[in-house]
């Protein structure tokens, strides 16, 4: 039958929409299933070049319907099949382009009860895949060419390490706290079961958010951490805290000087991180410390050196304390030189003894001056007028030798002169002046109260009895050190002095022992402990030097203490093999000419 109407005519009304549906057939669009049926296109085999005509045509005869509701009706139906043809098409696409996704890889995210418009608010909160960081403005303080060039040459540890610094005075002691392992873990374990709350899906990507404070200068990145360095950690290195303590630190002058912030810093990281069965320091310390001795070299070769005298004596203090911490046997002697050297720039004697905490700082320098030069038996590296000057003020300032180092001045006037003594050839003359100075100390009492003590407070009751102590423990090391070093080499009948050394070693451990093992002054003995300890034959008494050294290190970190113990350990089993005349000179020698002449062992 030839139909003659035009196409898309129909004698009672004509349904919308049935154009576009007839061009999209015409045009091969596929439609994947449609309520009328699917419509059969025409095969591209059959397709030949004829005219308009000639063509056969198809036609869609649709059953005459109410305006209203054929309209609505088919609106929906047409609206469904757009939608069902669209995402059939990207279907296609996205399978054509793009590879499965590895399931393993990915956390499934669970149904949630809601609308679209809540789940595709939801992902946008939490995406994936996180956004380039923006750029970060650096202020004023972070720009310093000097302070960020060196530091990051020696390895300055990264923010995350700095950044537990600060997190230790909460969170180090917290077991739930997040880090990137946690986060792996847990996103694991989530692939392998199969399935993650929502809850859990957002806390793991909200973690990823986690704003970075950015501070204007280290010094307010750290102000907890230096807090606690100054309230706490600046009294460990002497007996008792005082107020013009040489090692708290000074706010105006860790502003502006990097290389003692980084010196103040690692000592606060080795007390803080370490744990008591470590032996060697944290490594945020040891990063501190690599960019404090950077800082502090470049410091001392600068051209404004002399301007910044006392602000480098600060750093020069702390970094002895660090290395103590990490070795007992050092380049002391070319520390002592350096701060010599910043002492005579600022004006010499007439110029640092004009300030108060000075002349703490040069007094605890002559306290390191006189132990490596016991130990050593050489002279000091500091003239004897420093020593003088240092006598005149003490009396009018608020601080004594016994507050710095537990030795009162009474004994400590002549052991810097046994220091001086020792490295000088003998002779008559300084025979006699080794036999004055014994006799001084052989005299010395303790001035205070220490052995009838009259108070109402227990506590200071029992610090007067620790004082007495330590000074008689310093007083009979003394005696010990001169028999040892003086009269023993040069005695006719030896094993008289041996006997005698062996007597002055148990009394001298009598008064370690008496000391409190909780009161912080028994530190201070470590001198005294090292050279009665070398002459002590009890068991008794070694093991108390042992636990002695342990026990201090464990609380402290300072190396020296195991480094003495190594030492008598050394040296009690020479005595016991039957070598008597075995010593502790002895064992230093041999353990420095390992490493050169250089280097020297600081005790104390």
């Amino acid at each position: 039958m030839q139909l003659t109407w035009q196409h898309n005519h129909s004698t009672t009304d004509k349904p919308p929409k049935v154009r576009a549906a007839l061009s999209q057939r015409k045009s091969g669009t596929a439609t994947s299933s449609l309520d009328e049926g699917d419509l059969n296109h025409e095969s591209p085999h059959d397709h030949k070049e004829v005219s308009s005509s000639s063509q056969p045509r198809q036609y869609m005869f649709v059953v005459g319907r109410p305006t209203k509701r054929r309209k609505r009706e088919h609106v929906r139906e047409s609206g469904m099949t757009r939608k069902a043809s669209c995402d059939s098409g990207r279907s296609t696409r996205s399978d054509e382009l793009e590879p499965l996704p590895n399931l393993t890889d990915t956390v499934p995210i669970p149904p949630v009860d809601t609308d679209y418009s809540e789940v595709r608010t939801e992902v946008e909160l939490y995406p994936p895949q996180l956004p380039s960081p923006p750029d970060v403005t650096w202020l004023h303080g972070q720009l310093d060419p000097d302070m960020i060039t060196e530091v990051e040459a020696v390895g300055t540890p990264d923010s995350e390490n700095l950044e537990q610094c600060l997190q230790i005075q909460h969170f180090q002691d917290s077991d739930t706290v997040w880090s990137p392992g946690s986060l792996e873990n847990v996103s694991g374990t989530s692939s392998e079961a199969g399935h993650q709350s929502a809850s859990e899906h957002a806390l793991q990507s909200s973690l990823l958010y986690i704003p970075q404070v950015c501070f204007p200068t280290l010094h307010d990145k750290f102000s907890g951490l230096l807090d606690m360095y100054d309230q706490e950690f600046c009294n460990y290195p002497i007996t008792c805290d005082f107020d013009v303590n040489p090692y708290r630190y000074r706010p105006e002058t860790t502003k502006g000087s990097q290389h003692l912030l980084h010196a103040v810093m690692a000592m606060s990281c080795h007390f803080r991180l370490r744990s008591p069965s470590q032996v060697a320091p944290p490594t945020e310390a040891l990063s501190h410390k690599n960019a404090a001795m950077v800082l502090y070299q470049g410091a001392l070769t600068g051209a404004v050196v002399s301007g910044n005298a006392l602000s480098l004596l600060d750093t020069a203090l702390a970094l002895w304390q660090l290395e103590a911490t990490i070795s007992s046997l050092n380049i002391w002697r070319s520390h002592l030189a350096d701060a010599y050297h910043l002492l005579e720039l600022h004006g010499g004697v007439r110029g640092w003894s004009m300030s108060r905490k000075a002349n703490v700082q040069v007094s605890m320098i002559l306290w390191w001056d006189t132990m490596v030069s016991l130990l050593a038996r050489t002279e000091c590296v500091l003239p004897y007028v420093y020593l003088e000057t240092v006598l005149k003020t003490e009396g009018r300032q608020p601080w004594t030798f016994y507050q710095l180092n537990g030795c009162p001045r009474e004994l400590f006037v002549p052991m810097t002169q046994l220091a001086n003594l020792s490295g000088r050839s003998w002779s008559n003359a300084i025979s006699v002046v080794v036999t004055e100075i014994e006799q001084s100390v052989t005299k010395y009492m303790y001035p205070g109260q220490g052995v009838q003590c009259d108070s109402d407070d227990e506590e200071a009751m029992h610090v007067e009895r620790d004082r007495y102590h330590c000074c008689e423990g310093f007083r009979y090391a003394l005696l010990i050190y001169i028999l040892r070093v003086f009269k023993w080499p040069r005695a006719d009948y030896p094993a008289g002095l041996l006997a005698r050394m062996s007597f002055l070693s148990r009394v001298c451990f009598d008064h370690i022992a008496a000391c409190r093992p909780t009161s912080i002054i028994q530190k201070q003995l470590l001198f005294a402990v090292f050279i009665a300890g070398s002459e002590a034959r009890d068991p008794t008494h070694r093991e108390l030097a042992e636990e002695y050294c342990r026990r201090w290190f464990r609380k402290f970190g300072y190396q020296m203490y195991m480094t003495v113990l190594e030492v008598m350990e050394a040296v009690w089993a020479k005595r016991d093999a039957g070598e008597e005349d075995f010593w502790w000179g002895d064992e230093l020698d041999a353990r420095r000419a390992q490493e050169g002449d250089f280097v020297q062992f600081c005790f104390g």
